[in-house]
């Protein structure tokens, strides 16, 4: 039936062509721009074809508005009663747009109005889990999250945004089981990847925490976080077997490289270093670093850079078993 309408309305604006050739331009422009965003090809988290039919619906606007044109050609106030009704129709849609706009302030009050209007969307839920999960509301960020996953598993965001709010609940072991579901549904998932990694090494495994953000590496070389976890790992763990410090100091410079000079990057490459047998340098790295601490107001991190310099000054390295942030 859908075919036989789309024929029949083909054929009968291509007879009519020469009488009311906006008729064939306007349903040409529907059908040509209806095929990049009819859904064949899902773009994102795109649920139906008519999220983007505001741009196939420009060519039945055209036939519609030259049609009302061409049928009222013979009214003698045409101009006036057109003018009038296009003036009504283009106050009330702009009464109506600034309305929906209200629901538009902020991302918060957009996803609540989508779940009032549509409670089973996931994608609101795994949405509102997120701004949630930033303010430092745990609790009620997990309710949505799991909401969002009990109407669709593959939700990759929701996984990875469980697996956040489970991790800063102390929840290792369920906040992995989620970052590797989401791994699962999306391998390149750098956020996912990059957690995954700071479970595992929390939990003190350090194989596979190193093994996890290589996987970040292989979609993102330059990936400064993964860099630097590796690099500290490298210079650091207390098993001899997982230390190389070669491995860490090129991984350390890559990470400021990419991702700018900091003082948690900086407090691995004097590690790197230190590991090295590189002591002067380490010991000019940490007090590099102990300033950009200091200047940010971080004073956990330059406490920390100040004990390291102090082991190097020792000529000792640093073997720890904790992550580097």
């Amino acid at each position: 039936m859908a075919a036989l309408v789309l024929i029949s309305i083909t054929v009968g604006v291509f007879v009519r062509r020469r009488q009311n050739p906006y008729l064939i331009v306007g349903w040409f422009w529907y059908l040509v721009m209806l095929l990049p965003v009819i859904g064949i090809v899902q773009v994102g988290l795109q649920g139906h074809a008519d999220r983007y039919t505001y741009l196939p619906q420009i060519g039945l606007l055209i036939a519609l508005v030259w049609s009302i044109w061409d049928l009222t050609k013979s009214f003698t106030a045409q101009k006036i009663v057109l003018s009038s009704g296009a003036a009504i129709v283009i106050a009330t849609l702009t009464f109506l747009s600034f309305k929906q706009t209200a629901h538009w302030c902020d991302t918060e009050t957009l996803w609540r109005y989508t779940l009032s209007v549509t409670p089973e969307n996931d994608v609101a839920h795994a949405g509102l889990g997120g701004i949630l999960f930033v303010r430092g509301q745990i609790d009620e960020s997990i309710d949505h999250y799991e909401s969002a996953l009990r109407m669709r598993d593959g939700n990759s965001a929701a996984h990875f945004g469980l697996g956040r709010a489970l991790a800063a609940k102390g929840k290792s072991d369920a906040a992995i089981s989620h970052f590797q579901k989401a791994l699962e549904i999306q391998p390149d998932s750098i956020g996912a990847s990059n957690d995954l990694g700071v479970a595992l090494a929390s939990k003190g495994e350090v194989a596979r925490a190193i093994e996890a953000w290589r996987q970040t590496l292989s979609f993102d070389p330059d990936n400064a976080d993964a860099n630097n976890n590796i690099a500290w790992m490298r210079a650091t763990a207390t098993d001899a077997d997982l230390r190389n410090g070669a491995e860490a100091l090129e991984l350390a410079k890559r990470a400021i490289q990419s991702g700018g000079e900091n003082a948690v990057f900086l407090r691995t490459l004097s590690a790197a270093q230190a590991e090295n047998g590189q002591f002067a340098e380490a010991i000019a790295t940490c007090q590099r670093g102990e300033e950009l601490a200091r200047r940010m107001g971080d004073t956990p991190m330059e406490h920390s850079l100040r004990a390291c310099e102090g082991l190097f000054t020792r000529q000792e390295p640093l073997h720890v078993t904790q992550v580097a942030h």
